[in-house]
């Protein structure tokens, strides 16, 4: 009897050990797959956190540096950034772990900030031609925010770039897969 009460407790030992092996809670696929997702909410701070401590998604742009760098207020570069993030598509093609490491390959569809240019350029045509005084009326600010609304818009009709099937790199980092490179980021914000 003592001999099947030593076999039982040898058995719960190795299924709690296995049980807690210490590896990540979820696999590379679904980090990438999780990560993407909170990229088309627009919080961009929260898809940076998917990121390896070392690479931090250096090429991300903040909501903050998007309107400094094109002159606008953060409100509507915030606008801007959370439609452009929402319209990305991807597919997980393939996904491969070794050890610490892992790939998984993504196919990644979004609007290419060029064609969206002339989309909204071709309207703000449109409407300047067919109201030319409410233009000559308008500050540079307005017009300027004009634009922008005019592009949020556009996404609803911009071509998107033919899709970019990317190879991601990411290594467990603490007891969590994450993105170890930069290859999301040209097929999540094509032509910008």
């Amino acid at each position: 009897m003592k001999r099947w009460g030593v076999l039982a407790l040898a058995l719960v030992m190795s299924f709690a050990l296995i049980g807690c092996s210490g590896g990540p809670a979820r696999n590379a696929e679904a980090t990438v797959t999780e990560a993407l997702n909170v990229f088309k909410t627009g919080d961009l701070t929260k898809f940076i956190g998917y990121y390896a401590d070392d690479t931090q998604g250096d090429e991300v742009p903040s909501a903050e540096e998007f309107a400094k760098e094109l002159n606008v207020d953060v409100e509507t570069a915030e606008r801007f950034l959370r439609a452009w993030c929402e319209q990305v598509e991807f597919s997980i093609k393939s996904a491969k772990e070794s050890g610490n490491t892992a790939t998984v390959e993504v196919e990644i569809s979004a609007v290419d900030f060029t064609k969206l240019m002339e989309v909204t350029e071709a309207k703000l045509q449109e409407d300047v031609m067919a109201d030319m005084a409410k233009f000559e009326a308008m500050s540079e600010d307005e017009i300027v925010a004009l634009v922008f609304d005019m592009a949020i818009e556009g996404f609803a009709t911009a071509e998107k770039s033919e899709p970019a099937v990317v190879t991601t790199k990411l290594i467990v980092q603490g007891s969590e897969w994450k993105i170890h490179d930069e290859s999301l980021i040209p097929g999540l914000f094509p032509g910008l």
